[in-house]
């Protein structure tokens, strides 16, 4: 034992100076753990809400709950009833937005139910008669909703696109294409034109043909590595009757794979 060390029974002077410094340390430390510690649980609940907030927008959501932010309803995968009822809830609870904006909202909720259906998705200004839009297509593979003083919404699905071979798209892309170099004669009822055109294109179960003054947006869901799918559309002029000099009308042709 080190005897130049003397042992006291008594603590010193500066052990009581210690002591009283660490209770007045120790309250504030505590209190500075117990804000840093909120202040994480806040962080991670923000950046949860912020996931899941992003997973919507994207459309990355599984759940089938539709877009009507005042009264949002669980919809099951029924065609055409739930399709037509979830269109009317996006137009009538969207009105001052874009056509191209509704059919992104359009795309969004169809690319939540669990389908591999594919689909074309066409929304332009409200008109009516056969100067403006002519439609064709295999009863049932299409929707249309007419809304007066709104805008119209055509919804086609495909059943075979996403398993269709490669070389699917070439053909139809070549088959629209070849149908607009040829134009479109100016008359006054287009309506027979989509059923002659129809004949001209392989595999398909829709066809029309919309007035490009009308603001067309057309959009596709579920169309992974074909974008454009599933189908084809493209622009085709009107010509005056019996030449190839442009009328200056054109109009937006889609086909839509079987």
């Amino acid at each position: 034992m080190d005897e130049s060390k003397e042992y006291s029974p008594l603590p010193s002077l500066n052990e009581h100076k210690n002591h009283a410094v660490s209770g007045k340390l120790y309250i504030p430390i505590v209190l500075l753990l117990f804000i840093f510690l909120a202040c994480c649980a806040l962080a991670v609940g923000i950046s949860l809400g912020y996931i899941g907030r992003s997973n919507v927008c994207r459309g990355n959501s599984t759940s089938s709950y539709h877009f009507n932010s005042m009264n949002p309803q669980k919809l099951e995968y029924i065609w055409p009833e739930n399709v037509e009822k979830m269109i009317n809830e996006i137009v009538d609870n969207n009105m001052h937005i874009t056509n191209d904006d509704r059919a992104v909202l359009l795309k969004t909720e169809l690319m939540r139910f669990p389908t591999s259906d594919v689909f074309y998705i066409i929304v332009y200004d409200d008109t009516d008669g056969p100067t403006n839009q002519a439609l064709t297509g295999v009863e049932n593979s299409y929707i249309t909703v007419f809304k007066p003083g709104k805008c119209n919404v055509v919804v086609y699905r495909s059943r075979a696109w996403s398993s269709s071979p490669s070389s699917a798209l070439s053909t139809i892309t070549d088959q629209v294409e070849g149908v607009c170099k040829l134009g479109i004669a100016e008359i006054s009822d287009y309506s027979d034109f989509p059923k002659i055109a129809f004949k001209h294109i392989d595999n398909i179960r829709f066809l029309g043909i919309i007035g490009k003054e009308h603001n067309v947006a057309v959009r596709s869901a579920n169309s992974f590595g074909r974008a454009w799918g599933p189908g084809w559309w493209d622009t085709i002029p009107v010509f005056r009757n019996g030449t190839t000099v442009s009328t200056g009308k054109e109009f937006i042709l889609i086909a839509g794979y079987k």
